[in-house]
């Protein structure tokens, strides 16, 4: 009607709106209704009563995360809120404070949902943006780095962003959400105002830093902005919250527009560091008479060599041997890994066991952490499938908060077992095979003791039984002679047709071209060729769709044809009588 320009009486469109409303107060009634409210040009003394509409719509919507809103409807429920909203915004001018923060979380929701194979709720997906995008009120921004290309996970929900513990600087952008163009710095400015500390289990933040850190620098050659964050020298790698408030810049144009996305932000960051061994001890002991042999002090990075002929450590039977490790970051603080292995590969077979360090603490103070390791070659011979020689022993050191893992050779360990070898293994040992080392935990990894036990290998083991597959055994059929007397019986009426039209005739002379006849025996050998093909390849339902189709014709063109042979001999033997009283 608008297009049409036909003149809208808008006082009883609205008396309408108000009668549904007090009948239907579901999510989607109402957004119609601001649907149309926005479409009446009304001013906005006339529809400041409706904005409540909008919080009683968002009530009815589940949350997720804390950071998207959704109807349990669906997409396309969710998509015309939206695109109802943000119109019903724009139409009256102003974002209440109330709306702000769920709106943004609604077109959170939207934005990871971009992608959808329904086709009516990608148009209204598409339609909701398009609003947005259009409105003189709002303006969608998108927070990513400017150093590496993330996935953007929505406006208010910026990606995880890595920062380097010895020189931490953010470089962001700002990117529009329909277009994916980058807006130029002067444009706007960014404040950053503080860095909180999360602890992931609570989920409480803790301020580390200032409350006002400075306003990003402006970078508009590569449409960035960067700040160096001035943190505690004893700031330790994890998880970190930013807050930013973003305003539109001097040269801005369309400065009246509110920005939607980045008015109060937390961006979160993940700190990484350098990992490095600052300690390593061996300690050799005697169990047997509860003596200690030696203490050897290792050099980080470097492979040590005893003063035996093979350069390994040797150890008697009898003997457990102790290493304990200090893992500390770039200022040098303890570091806590997530994965702490020593790994243990023989040098002849190359097959590797490894196990899991136990963290401990020292001086019963949190920040000083240490990882060992206590191994009783008498206790885990089985393991080794009391395979003797010597073992090189690494370290392997790996945490998300690592730039790069650890892999260090430590040194060699020449072991003794008492006991005879499995044949896998000196089966193993005849042919020198490598085995390929096996360097990723396996579910057994959650096994953590004093006394370790083995996590990933057990020494060799033996190929698994060989699975044979038995299918199910076909079902008895009768025997070659039965089936082909049954096939012979089948064809012996066909034969006897032939014969019969050898001996009698076909008859052809009788044979009257009217279309009954021609439609019955045409039908009769469709309806033979339609068994044959069911004989081939059809299935019993698709044969009787078929033969529905030919059977009424050819029995109605049948019957006429019966009934015209009958009038036929009727007349015939008339006119015979007819014939003999005109001769009496």
């Amino acid at each position: 009607m608008k297009h049409l320009n036909i003149k809208i009486d808008a006082n009883h469109v609205l008396s309408i709106i108000n009668k549904i409303k007090a009948k239907d107060t579901s999510p989607m009634t109402l957004s119609f209704a601001l649907q149309i409210l926005s479409q009446l040009g009304l001013t906005k003394s006339n529809i400041s009563g409706h904005v409540s509409n909008i919080d009683n719509v968002l009530e009815h919507a589940s949350e997720i995360s804390d950071n998207r809103l959704f109807y349990e409807k669906g997409l396309y429920t969710t998509s015309f809120v939206a695109k109802s909203i943000v119109d019903f915004l724009t139409a009256y001018g102003e974002v209440p404070k109330s709306v702000e923060n769920k709106l943004v979380k609604l077109f959170n929701y939207l934005y990871t949902r971009r992608q959808t194979a329904n086709v009516r709720a990608s148009a209204y997906l598409v339609a909701a943006f398009k609003s947005l995008t259009d409105s003189s009120l709002l303006l969608p921004v998108v927070i990513e780095s400017s150093i590496k290309s993330n996935e953007n996970l929505g406006f208010s929900i910026p990606p995880i962003l890595s920062i380097d513990q010895t020189h931490p600087i953010l470089n962001l952008r700002l990117k529009h959400i329909w277009t994916d163009t980058f807006f130029k710095p002067s444009e706007f400015e960014i404040k950053a105002h503080g860095v909180y500390a999360i602890k992931r289990t609570t989920g409480d933040r803790i301020l580390i830093s200032s409350s006002d850190l400075g306003t990003f620098k402006q970078d508009d050659k590569n449409n960035a902005f960067q700040l160096t964050l001035n943190l505690d020298a004893k700031t330790t790698a994890g998880y970190y919250e930013l807050d930013v408030t973003a305003t539109p810049g001097s040269k801005k144009t369309n400065g009246h527009q509110k920005l939607l996305g980045i008015a109060s932000v937390q961006i979160p960051l993940y700190m990484i560091t350098e990992a490095k061994v600052a300690q390593a001890t061996v300690t050799i002991m005697n169990t047997a008479r509860e003596q200690h042999v030696a203490d050897i002090s290792l050099t980080p990075e470097k492979t040590y060599k005893a003063s035996t002929a093979s350069g390994a450590i040797t150890l008697e039977i009898g003997q457990q041997i102790s290493i304990d490790l200090n893992i500390v970051d770039s200022n040098r603080i303890s570091l806590a890994a997530h994965q702490v292995f020593i790994q243990l590969t023989h040098q002849k077979t190359q097959q590797a066991i490894t196990y899991t360090c136990t963290e401990t603490i020292t001086d019963k103070k949190p920040e000083k952490k240490s990882y060992k390791l206590l191994l009783d070659p008498d206790m885990s011979a089985a393991e080794f499938d009391y395979l003797s020689g010597i073992y090189k022993v690494d370290l392997i050191v790996g945490d998300s908060s690592i730039k790069a893992p650890i892999l260090w050779h430590m040194f060699d360990l020449d072991l003794r077992f008492v006991g005879e070898a499995g044949d896998e293994t000196k089966r193993r040992i005849a042919q020198a095979t490598d085995i390929s080392r096996q360097e990723s935990s396996s579910p057994a990894g959650s096994r953590r003791a004093f006394t370790p036990n083995a996590i990933i290998g057990s020494g060799p083991t033996t190929a698994k039984p060989e699975i044979d597959h038995v299918f199910r055994a076909p079902e008895k059929r009768a025997p070659p002679f039965l089936a082909l007397t049954f096939t012979i019986l089948c064809l012996l009426p066909l034969l006897g047709l032939i014969i019969a039209w050898s001996v009698i005739g076909f008859n052809i002379s009788n044979f009257k071209f009217s279309i009954s006849n021609i439609i019955f025996h045409a039908g009769l050998i469709s309806i033979c060729y339609l068994y044959f093909v069911y004989w081939c390849r059809l299935d019993m339902f698709t044969t009787l769709k078929y033969l529905s189709i030919l059977g009424l014709p050819t029995f109605l063109a049948g019957h006429r044809v019966l009934r015209a042979q009958v009038i036929s001999k009727q007349q015939q033997t008339v006119s015979s009588t007819q014939s003999l009283n005109v001769k009496k």
